[in-house]
């Protein structure tokens, strides 16, 4: 866990500024009918899951620098992606949980195109349904690639140390009902950090 104290964070969704006050930014709950079949449930940790985005303290969480930076990443990705929308996340001391809209048609022409012939070979024998679906996991990887990557250089610019566990856990969210669950899980994670089964500290 790193040493320096972090801020407390109210709501999972919501970033701390460097005035200790909380942004009005917030996203709206998704509508199912402008997202069917694209929303995805992600969750990434770091490897040993070692605490580096800070730590929970009385069922609130607590973000380091790295830990701040991650949240501030995390609210801009749709700035460097188009195509990816974060409907709701949470950072944890080591690891994250994502719900985001992947919207193929925002994805650049080029991308598309090559994605799509080189998936062309492989899946010959797969419906078209399942062909897009790899497609969307393959632009899932590039988001958190890119994520990861920012978060790196900056712990590397700021003297500090981070590693990330090389794969993640996605998840396809197939009607509403799952997606409110899913939510309400984002929102009430650092209340359930004490039996969380990523946090290594409780066993």
């Amino acid at each position: 866990m790193i040493g320096v104290k972090g801020r407390r964070v109210r709501r999972p969704h919501e970033i701390t500024s460097n005035r200790e006050t909380v942004h009005d930014r917030k996203y709206q709950r998704a509508k199912w009918h402008d997202y069917a079949g694209g929303i995805y449930f992600i969750t990434f940790c770091t490897k040993g899951m070692i605490q580096y985005f800070g730590h929970v303290d009385r069922q609130v969480m607590y973000h380091s620098p790295i830990g701040r930076y991650l949240c501030e990443q995390i609210e801009q990705l749709s700035q460097h992606y188009a195509y990816c929308r974060v409907l709701r996340y949470v950072v944890m001391p080591n690891h994250v949980h994502l719900l985001v809209y992947i919207d193929s048609e925002k994805v650049s022409e080029k991308k598309r195109t090559q994605q799509i012939f080189q998936s062309i070979d492989s899946s010959q024998n797969t419906s078209t349904f399942h062909r897009q679906i790899a497609l969307t996991q393959s632009w899932v990887s590039v988001v958190l690639g890119g994520l990861k990557s920012a978060v790196t250089r900056y712990a590397h610019q700021a003297g500090l140390s981070i590693q990330w566990q090389r794969s993640f856990h996605d998840h396809i969210v197939r009607n509403h009902d799952e997606y409110d669950k899913i939510a309400q899980y984002i929102d009430t994670n650092p209340q359930r950090w004490e039996r969380d089964i990523y946090n290594r500290q409780q066993r």
